[in-house]
């Protein structure tokens, strides 16, 4: 971009690519801008020889309009960029996202988070994570977990005596399911009373007769 800038500077076509105002037809200044929209376009075709700017440059072959070919540079490749650096900072996130003994909501909340962010990051960049990505995520963010060990073990033996591949949504189906409950509230008042009424009682004052 900054090459093309500096090579309308030096042949002070700059309003080609900057958002100045396009002139009136049949205005005094129409008849410049168009020579120069016309020559910037000219300087395009020999520069750009392929790739998706090769298929903006030719769209505009019967207009020669060289600063709607530049608007439509900057509109396609400075989204891709904005894209590509939104996805490298989802990916990096999620790869560092790790499960511990003392993740606040517990292992289940730990996977409803991973699962929201993966949905977070399809939705923002518009881009679906491979289910085999997917798998690999969630596999290094669970290693390590007792409370995962097994249920993990049981998903590699599975896909390796039926020779198939462990799906992302089955993983998280039956690593939920191991995730220990959490009682109700009437089941956590009773076991709160059978906690205290099964404390040992001290023994009751005896009387003993003179």
């Amino acid at each position: 971009k900054q090459t093309y800038m500096s090579v309308s500077a030096n042949h002070g076509i700059e309003r080609i690519l900057d958002d100045s105002p396009i002139p009136e037809k049949n205005s005094k200044d129409w008849e410049l801008y168009s020579v120069q929209n016309q020559y910037f376009y000219n300087i395009l075709t020999v520069k750009v020889t392929s790739g998706k700017a090769k298929v903006i440059v030719n769209q505009h072959a019967s207009t020669l309009d060289g600063k709607s070919v530049w608007r439509e540079f900057c509109d396609h490749y400075e989204h891709s960029s904005i894209v590509s650096m939104n996805k490298a900072s989802y990916f990096e996130r999620i790869s560092s996202m790790r499960i511990s003994d003392g993740y606040k909501g517990g292992p289940s909340k730990f996977l409803n988070d991973f699962e929201n962010l993966i949905t977070e990051m399809e939705a923002s960049t518009s881009e679906s994570v491979s289910d085999s990505d997917k798998v690999g995520f969630l596999t290094a963010a669970i290693m390590g977990h007792d409370g995962f060990k097994a249920a993990k073990a049981s998903l590699d033996t599975n896909a390796l005596m039926n020779k198939t591949e462990t799906t992302y949504h089955g993983m998280l189906q039956v690593l939920y399911n191991v995730c220990p409950q959490k009682p109700t509230p009437r089941q956590a008042k009773i076991n709160k009373f059978d906690k205290f009424s099964h404390k040992k009682k001290p023994p009751a004052d005896t009387k003993t007769n003179d």
